[in-house]
């Protein structure tokens, strides 16, 4: 019997070879499912009543997503990066080593490298794959990829430096491995998102994690005994509340930049408040300060785009939060009153509690041995595993694995690691940022791509001003980092598409309203290619 039957264009199967092969691929995913179930029920075995197995298979599913559909695998990836704190779940594996003996993933004391690490490998080689597969070999950079590219090379020749001074290899690798995590995501997302949907997706992931890490740390509280609670520096990680502080961003812009979906007139809010609570518990002075810098850059574009509803508001917001102060400015016991707390410490640091006077002192000393170990190699730092000189003393704290290396200035740290043009090449990376960030605001206008913008621009202040007093070089928020600078820089790049709630030309200028000309004005500053957004310029 004929195999194939030959035809004028190229050879077609018959029925039967077809069955014949779809039989064979059934067979084949068939034994490979065994044998997938096979090994899960050996681990399962060996590591009852642990929860391995289940995790071993979640992470596998995780990197099958990422390898055959990258662009998916990109949500799954940096909602799991966001999730988990370890501080209230000690056992959540994403971010931890696979050497960690309190995650679930825990494999072997010799595997350093963690879930979110092999996961981003994964999501490289799928997007290569993806590639190759359709023949478009692209490279899409955004206005952000050089100044990142230089800020990573400076830090890469500090890692290189440090070695080559003999220093720690183990925490060479432990301080720079988060600050890797850093273009990876950057470059994923500007090359595997192409819609601005995709953004207000991601967005929304984040969001439902920063809840969910939220619900967990009340659950958490509630299992300790008096105490535990009072012996308790934080509820959650210090660096967790930089997301917290996104989310309050995001639902003031929403609301302020009259976006009509329910989802962030109402929904947000409601998700904010455990939220609130839980930042509120945890009390991070650092995030407070970076919050109202946040607030600063929501009304200052609020004042260059609707400038009647700026003096509406703002007189309000400013008498009300003068009050607020005053009113709560002895309160150091109460959770209503330490946000008053926080700006007492900025304005009289000499009258906050001894507890904070006692942190304070720990910084100042440390700041002081950070300047000192900058002064000894100014150019080119002292490089990633080498301590820092400690010649005035530090008062006693809890240690962290990372303290000798590590200082709380995370903005000094870079320098004193890396050099001065390491140190130059973060701030202009940042600054780059938020003129882009604005810029972008400016071209989108209302509605949810521009509150998100916002709060991207946001962001990358607030990081930059919690990093100047906190640790704040870690996992989870350096994947928020590329998020947000992926999502500024991809404003220019994105299709636009009606499902992203995003205004057209002619409502955008109605929303810019009386800021409009002063919009289009400072566009024409900043970026000429985005004039016409605000309805000006290509004889509009």
């Amino acid at each position: 019997m004929l195999k194939r039957v030959s035809t004028l264009g190229p050879a077609v199967d018959t029925a039967e070879v077809a069955s014949h092969r779809n039989r064979k691929a059934w067979w084949r995913a068939y034994a490979l499912c065994l044998l997938g179930a096979l090994v899960v029920a050996i681990l399962a075995a060996q590591t009852a009543p642990g929860p391995f197995a289940l995790a071993l298979v979640a992470f596998f599913i995780v990197l099958a997503i990422a390898l055959l559909r990258p662009a998916l695998g990109l949500y799954v990836v940096i909602f799991l990066a966001v999730l988990g704190d370890p501080q209230t779940s000690s056992w959540y594996p994403f971010t931890k080593n696979f050497s960690s003996p309190e995650s679930i993933l825990y494999v072997s004391d010799r595997l350093i490298l963690n879930p979110l690490e092999v996961s981003l490998g994964a999501l490289l080689v799928g997007w290569l794959l993806q590639m190759m597969s359709t023949g478009r070999f692209t490279f899409r950079r955004g206005v952000l990829f050089w100044p990142l590219a230089v800020f990573v090379g400076f830090m890469t020749l500090g890692l290189i430096s440090g070695l080559a001074r003999g220093g720690n290899s183990n925490a060479a690798f432990w301080e720079f491995r988060a600050i890797a995590y850093l273009p990876i995501v950057y470059i994923l997302l500007t090359n595997l998102f192409e819609r601005r949907q995709q953004y207000v997706r991601l967005y929304w992931l984040i969001l439902t994690a920063v809840l969910i890490n939220s619900v967990l740390a009340l659950l958490f509280e509630r299992t300790l005994a008096i105490p535990e609670k009072n012996g308790l520096e934080s509820l959650v990680a210090h660096g967790a509340t930089l997301p917290m502080n996104a989310m309050v961003v995001l639902v003031g812009a929403s609301w302020l930049l009259h976006v009509r979906s329910a989802a962030y007139r109402l929904l947000l809010p409601l998700m904010a408040v455990p939220v609130v609570v839980v930042y509120l518990m945890s009390q991070r002075r650092a995030a407070v300060v970076a919050l109202i810098a946040g607030l600063v850059i929501l009304f200052l574009l609020l004042f260059w785009t609707r400038r009647r509803l700026f003096w509406k508001v703002a007189p309000v917001i400013l008498l009300v939060g003068t009050v607020y102060t005053a009113a709560f400015w002895h309160d150091e016991s109460s959770l209503a009153g330490f946000p008053a707390q926080a700006v007492k410490s900025v304005v009289a640091p000499d009258e906050v509690s001894e507890r904070n006077q006692s942190s304070d002192l720990y910084r100042i000393v440390e700041k002081q041995d950070v300047l000192a170990t900058i002064q000894s190699s100014p150019i080119v730092g002292i490089g990633f595993g080498v301590p820092f000189l400690r010649p005035y003393p530090l008062p006693s704290i809890n240690p962290f694995l990372l303290e000798p290396y590590m200082p709380h200035n995370s903005i000094l740290w870079v320098w004193m690691k890396a050099g001065i043009g390491g140190f130059l090449a973060m701030l202009y990376l940042f600054g780059r940022s938020m003129r882009a960030g604005a810029s972008a605001v400016l071209r989108v206008g209302g509605r949810a791509y521009g509150a998100i913008t916002l709060t991207s621009t946001a962001f990358v202040l607030m990081y930059a001003v919690f990093a100047y007093v906190d640790i704040a070089w870690d996992a989870q928020n350096l994947v928020l980092l590329g998020v947000a600078m992926a999502q500024i820089a991809g404003v220019g790049m994105m299709r636009e598409d009606t499902t992203a709630d995003v205004l057209e030309p002619e409502e955008e200028a109605e929303e810019l309203g009386d800021g409009a000309p002063h919009a289009a004005r400072l566009l024409a500053v900043q970026d000429p290619i985005l004039v016409t957004a605000a309805g000006v310029g290509d004889g509009q």
